[in-house]
């Protein structure tokens, strides 16, 4: 205590006058703990002696222990630091029995810095733990409450909040976000910025030199315009002359797109020889073909819903492209057949419709005026087909159904059943296996109605060996 009272008060109300005197609570509860152990030796001495004022004396007792306990209260119910005196160990005793129950790991450490003369020095100058707060050193919650309780203050780094309750407060330490070093972002920044650029620029030039190497050589190989190697070289070389492309349109308002280059299309562009995808579109009509400019200009007539005759008798209405059938196109033959569906370089591409004069019908897919891929054929008897076509003919897998109820689900080629099939008779019966140009052919099994199986080899469609199973 910088000043210390010794002073034993004789009343209650010298007492009270002596506390008032102290300025700081520390200085307070010392003096408050100091005249209680006096009191409490004076009292067990008077009554041995049986007289002597006993009652004031525990009354003088009882009221310093009621103080501690209000100032302790105060002091937001953290540690009580004592000064290095004679009271020392008594103050650690009464402050050990009070809070033993939730502060043994706390009070252990308050006792070792208690009892440490060099770490507290009530003279704040040379006072280790007081240089320590003021530096912002302190990381230990028990030394901060130390801190607290002789600077009214938390240190340097910690702050107080209130409780739920409002009635004590808690020391907690600042989260202090890290500083970053400002200097590394001045270098490492200009940097990125210098990667992404040069990044940028390698790939820009390595995909135009892709495009133009990739454009001129499929022009080149494809209309071999330099058959040898050592001429190809010799054309990269040079700077290839470019040709003129235009689109004469029916109806005139109709739009033009070069699908895979960027330069919007205009009468008369200018383009290196290579192969084009145009796209033509009129409302709700589109068509779309390639061109392939090789060392001359290129004009294309495109003609929508545009209604040609034939010499036959036949009469077309679609798209025509210089004369030829493409893309959308009704077809009326001079017979009564009718196709309507997808053309191309003036044949049926694609997929269509073709009503026949003989009552048959067919949807699928064509190639080059012939039925070629998916398809479904009724005939006008009643008979459907329904499978693969190549050429024209059925090729492929497919199911047959004539209209008597036989039924033949397998392998065509060339339009007869050829390869694994399973026939089904009008009756019910049924045969398993290999068939050759329209008859059984290799193993197979032929099922009866009642159920009886016969297995083995068959040729031209007899059963040439024969188990019963």
């Amino acid at each position: 205590m910088g000043r210390k009272l010794k002073t034993i008060p004789l009343t209650q109300a010298e007492f009270k006058k002596n506390i008032q005197t102290l300025g700081s609570k520390l200085q307070k509860i010392e003096y408050l703990n100091y005249t209680k152990v006096v009191l409490q030796k004076k009292l067990k001495e008077y009554k041995k002696n049986e007289g002597k004022n006993n009652i004031l004396l525990q009354k003088m007792v009882d009221f310093a222990e009621s103080e501690i306990n209000r100032l302790e209260e105060l002091n937001f119910t953290i540690g009580i630091v004592s000064p290095p005196d004679i009271e020392k160990q008594y103050l650690v005793n009464t402050v050990i029995e009070k809070y033993d129950h939730q502060w043994k790991n706390t009070l252990k450490l308050q006792h070792d810095l208690i009892t440490s003369n060099e770490f507290i020095d009530l003279d704040h100058k040379n006072s280790k733990l007081i240089n320590k707060g003021a530096a912002g050193e302190i990381d230990d919650t028990f030394e901060a409450n130390a801190y607290y309780l002789l600077k009214q203050e938390p240190p340097k780094g910690w702050d107080t909040k209130r409780s739920n309750t409002g009635n004590s407060q808690t020391l907690f330490k600042k989260q202090i976000p890290k500083k970053i070093e400002k200097s590394s972002y001045k270098v490492i920044f200009p940097i990125l910025i210098f990667l992404i650029f040069v990044i940028y620029l390698s790939n820009y030039y390595t995909e135009k030199k892709r495009e133009e190497a990739s454009s001129d050589e499929l022009i080149l190989k494809s209309q071999k315009i330099v058959p040898e190697p050592f001429q190809k070289k010799e054309a990269y070389g040079q700077i290839l002359e470019k040709y003129k492309l235009s689109i004469i349109t029916e109806p005139k308002s109709a739009k033009v797109r070069i699908l895979n280059i960027k330069p919007v299309f205009k009468q008369g562009i200018e383009l290196i020889p290579r192969k084009y995808i145009l796209e033509v579109t009129n409302i709700s009509d589109r068509v779309v073909f390639d061109i392939i400019i090789t060392n001359r200009d290129v004009t294309k007539n495109v003609f929508f819903r545009k209604t040609k005759s034939y010499p036959n008798g036949d009469n077309y209405v679609g798209v025509i492209i210089d004369g030829k059938r493409y893309g959308k196109g009704l077809l009326i033959q001079a017979n009564g057949a009718k196709y309507n569906g997808d053309w191309k370089d003036d044949k049926e591409n694609g997929q269509g419709t073709h009503n026949l004069a003989n009552g048959n019908k067919y949807i699928g897919e064509f190639k080059d005026g012939k039925r070629h891929g998916q398809g479904k054929l009724t005939y006008s008897d009643g008979d459907k087909y329904e499978g693969e076509y190549k050429d024209g003919k059925l090729n492929g897998r497919g199911t047959y159904t004539w209209n008597d109820g036989k039924k033949y689900v397998g392998e065509y080629k060339d339009g007869l059943k050829n390869g694994q099939g399973t026939y089904t008779f009008s009756d019910g019966r049924k045969y398993f296996g290999r068939f050759k140009d329209g008859k059984q052919n290799g193993k197979g099994t032929f099922t009866y109605l009642n159920g009886t199986k016969y297995s083995g080899e068959w040729k031209d469609g007899v059963m040439a060996e024969k188990k019963n199973r």
